[in-house]
């Protein structure tokens, strides 16, 4: 396809896109796939994705001083976090499945 002109180009890389995409909903989609992901995990991988994101963070923080505090992560965050990984697998399971259903769905919890 030949582009002869700016808005010509444009339709061509918007052609290429695909179709239209609900912004939020491909957000809401890529954190329930992220908690589909965790719910696959054992106990101690789900400890040192815990562990790692942490330390990312208080490191991302040291060497960004100026980030405002109401950007960081609850440390009830963590421990919840912590819970679940000490929980009985196929519960745990249950509850993130469940969850990522939740977040798809945009908040309604489909009837089991």
């Amino acid at each position: 396809m030949m582009t002869n002109t700016k808005s010509d180009l444009a339709r061509a890389i918007v052609d290429l896109m695909g179709p239209t995409v609900d912004e939020k909903q491909m957000w809401l989609n890529y954190k329930a796939s992220y908690l589909d992901l965790l719910a696959e995990m054992d106990q101690e991988a789900l400890m040192r994705v815990v562990s790692n994101a942490h330390t990312f963070e208080a490191e991302f923080r040291r060497l960004n001083p100026g980030i405002p505090d109401t950007l960081k992560t609850p440390d009830d965050f963590w421990d919840s976090t912590i819970r679940l990984a000490n929980m009985d697998p196929e519960e745990r399971k249950k509850i993130l499945k469940t969850i990522a259903n939740a977040i798809r769905n945009r908040g309604e919890i489909p009837k089991a």
